[in-house]
């Protein structure tokens, strides 16, 4: 992705890290990145949500990167 911000660059690449944090038992159902989202997405859906493939448990899981 080509982000204008890099504030959006950096959030992007720690989901991307808290994704490969994941074990194999994971699976990502749902990604919402920062540049596709709508005023209401943001407000009301996870960043990342996951199901548990071994007993179907599904997460959402909410990334906040700060740089400082």
């Amino acid at each position: 992705m080509d982000f204008s911000d890099p504030t959006h660059a950096a959030g992007y690449a720690f989901e991307r890290h808290v994704i490969g944090l994941l074990s194999r038992d994971f699976r990502v159902l749902r990604w919402m990145q920062d540049g596709a989202r709508t005023r209401e997405e943001i407000d009301r859906c996870p960043d990342l949500v996951v199901q548990h493939v071994p007993t179907g448990t599904v997460l959402g899981i909410e990334c906040k990167f700060r740089s400082s």
